[in-house]
């Protein structure tokens, strides 16, 4: 496989639903309510098939957020997966809570997880404006100062005991949401940083900082990525949510936290509002039009000297696309961050292959993370073909798609398309081609108007 221009490729995942294995009766498909209800040994399947995928398609990391609870295996579980994993070159980078999110082990009664940490000592929670304990601090998103001593040393204490007790690629560092704590010792560590930023953004250098510092000698072997909520348009940011913009034109993190550390740029909305329609990208693969973008000028480059971009577009986190076809955003994401110069892509693998909207979602990053200037033909001739049939099929399959996204369907296309699905019965009955054959089953229901996406996976 060609070398990339992106040496991190990651799918970023919450244990409790990436669902590669559909029969468990504790599968939800949501993200917001964390706690992991299907089996222990169903965890282990669902990321060994996601590490397999990745591995078939160069994508060479997985974050995984609930990589330690007790009600999946705890470490046994864990380091079993990691192991799994390294034999197949996909590096497992655990999900740490830096401020929340459970700390390092993300639930169940352990020295390093936050809810344990905060109940022997409740007196190092953060607090809110009025003083009383933060109302966000339940299980399992306990909330920690990042400026008490006490909670330093556990910080530092904590990456440590990770990094010894399992053979991961990195970490995916997350402070809780651009969180502030509003403890005297907080409020006196922010006031010595003599910065006009936001205090969300203090609090993050807060956070981050002893982690980081701790394990700098690890940097240049380890890929240790933090998240900054936030895209790198300098303008005042929204911290009301995840917006465009950063605090200010070169926040204190890109500054102060060790330079081999890799800045997760959350780039979901500074791609267009508006979408390159899919078939603009048919025959062109940088139209001029892709620069035609306020949040994203065409010479905007981020300030940290290593940086990683976030695509939230089909998840249940960006207007609930979890379902949804995001190659074009997809194929936006890795051109603009190939020339922005970032270094690793990112988005979102928790939905099993076997629903074709994600398996086109992964086929696209896979390819436009190695070559982001290449047109959807060029991607149907080098990665699709080989889950299609052969390339002229490869290709009319994408001309069918771009009109099918974009509500242009012509009757050509119609008719194509009905021919397609019909070959694919025939060999399906023939006990050929069953895998292509979903594609193409998906995409004539796709061209008239038939398919509804939570059962669109034709298995």
């Amino acid at each position: 496989m060609p070398e990339s221009p992106f040496p991190l490729r990651y799918l970023w995942t919450w244990d409790h639903c990436t669902n590669w294995v559909l029969d468990d009766p504790g599968l939800v498909n949501f993200g917001w309510d964390n706690r992991y209800l299907k089996r222990t040994e169903t965890f282990i399947k669902d990321y060994r098939r996601l590490i397999d995928h990745c591995r078939a398609l160069g994508i060479n990391g997985i974050v995984i957020w609930g990589f330690l609870r007790a009600d999946h295996g705890g470490i046994d579980a864990a380091k079993e997966i990691v192991d799994y994993a390294n034999e197949r070159g996909v590096g497992i980078f655990p999900g740490v809570g830096t401020g929340s999110y459970g700390g390092f082990f993300y639930e169940g009664e352990h020295p390093y997880n936050a809810s344990t940490w905060l109940k022997l000592h409740p007196e190092l929670r953060t607090l809110n404006t009025d003083g009383a304990l933060d109302a966000d601090g339940g299980k399992p998103m306990e909330h920690f100062c990042p400026a008490k001593p006490e909670n330093i040393k556990w910080l530092k204490e904590g990456i440590r005991w990770l990094f010894d007790t399992f053979d991961i690629a990195g970490v995916n560092l997350e402070n809780g949401d651009l969180s502030v704590s509003h403890t005297p010792e907080a409020k006196a560590a922010r006031a010595a940083l003599q910065s006009d930023e936001p205090d969300a953004y203090k609090d993050q250098l807060l956070s981050y900082q002893p982690v980081l510092e701790e394990i700098r000698e690890l940097l240049d072997e380890k890929m240790i990525t933090y998240a900054t909520y936030t895209g790198f348009l300098p303008k005042k940011a929204k911290l009301e949510g995840q917006g465009a913009a950063m605090s200010s034109e070169c926040p204190l993190f890109a500054t102060r936290l060790p330079e081999k550390s890799i800045a997760q740029w959350t780039i979901t909305e500074m791609l267009r509002k508006d979408p390159l329609p899919l078939s603009a990208w048919l025959d062109e693969g940088e139209p001029d039009e892709v620069y035609d973008n306020p949040n994203w000028p065409r010479d905007l480059r981020p300030p940290t000297k290593r940086s990683a971009g976030l695509v939230h577009q089909g998840s249940e986190c960006w207007h609930d696309t979890r379902y949804d076809v995001a190659v074009p955003y997809i194929k936006e994401a890795c051109l603009r961050a190939c020339r922005a110069g970032l270094e690793g892509m990112c988005i979102v693998g928790e939905v099993t292959s076997r629903h074709i909207p994600c398996a086109l979602n992964y086929l696209a990053f896979s390819h436009f993370t190695r070559f982001p200037a290449d047109s959807l033909r060029a991607f149907g001739q080098k990665t699709l073909a080989g889950e299609v049939g052969d390339e002229d099929r490869a290709v009319r399959f994408v001309e069918i798609l771009a009109g099918a996204y974009d509500g242009l369907v012509s009757d050509k296309d119609r008719h194509d398309a009905a021919l397609l699905a019909k070959q694919a019965h025939r060999d399906i009955a023939n006990g050929r081609n069953v895998e292509q054959s979903r594609y193409w089953l998906w995409l004539e229901a796709m061209a008239t108007g038939r398919t509804e996406r939570f059962t669109s996976s034709f298995f």
